[in-house]
């Protein structure tokens, strides 16, 4: 199945949020909503190296809203969460990819958040770039949140905000069946089945 963006916040961004350990733990989400039922399989972020050397992987995932924040629980929890090697990441803020294996399905009109977090935690100022836009965004669906594990709450909305990012993934493919047979009394039925559940029409 050929997959596409279904999700994209890319128009412009005006500073960054940093991910990954300065005196704390650092990590950055965005939230977002789907219009249809979709099978998602990557993602990509507008990153960028920040500060300090030796960052390792980026860790990516799909967690579920509370309360306006990430939930930390995973919307799939086989497959709603990737890593970015940190040799993917430059210098000059790009979109890198991100695949989540095997895909999962998101539901239309609901809150998801793409969170991303520094897998080691190890040392302090060493950071990644995620590409902000505070001065206009656009993004109806959503917005950032910071996450910094020496304050309380550890998550804070940021709803004036949107960080860049893609969904990729396709339209969820529902599998119908049809059959056309004779019961023993001679009338034909005609069985729809979808997805496991089925309806006989006589």
């Amino acid at each position: 199945t050929d997959s596409r963006n279904v999700v994209v916040y890319s128009v412009k961004s005006d500073t960054s949020i940093s991910v990954g350990r300065g005196s704390s733990e650092l990590r950055g989400a965005q939230s977002f909503k789907v219009t249809e039922e979709i099978v998602v399989n990557g993602c990509e972020l507008m990153l960028a190296t920040g500060i300090g050397s030796g960052q390792g992987p980026l860790g990516i995932t799909v967690e579920t809203d509370s309360s306006g924040v990430p939930s930390g629980t995973l919307v799939d929890a086989t497959s709603a969460a990737a890593q970015i090697l940190q040799g993917s990441i430059s210098a000059a803020m790009t979109f890198v990819h991100a695949d989540f294996s095997g895909g999962f399905i998101l539901s239309p009109g609901t809150s998801y958040w793409l969170v991303a977090k520094r897998n080691t935690q190890s040392g302090t100022d060493i950071t990644y770039a995620w590409a902000e836009d505070t001065s206009s965004p656009t993004y109806p669906d959503g917005n950032a949140a910071n996450f910094n594990d020496a304050v309380s709450p550890k998550w804070t909305a940021q709803p004036a905000n949107d960080l860049l990012f893609k969904i990729s993934g396709y339209k969820n493919a529902k599998n119908y069946e049809y059959w056309l047979y004779v019961n023993t009394d001679n009338r034909a039925t005609f069985r729809v089945s979808a997805n496991g559940s089925s309806e006989d029409i006589s």
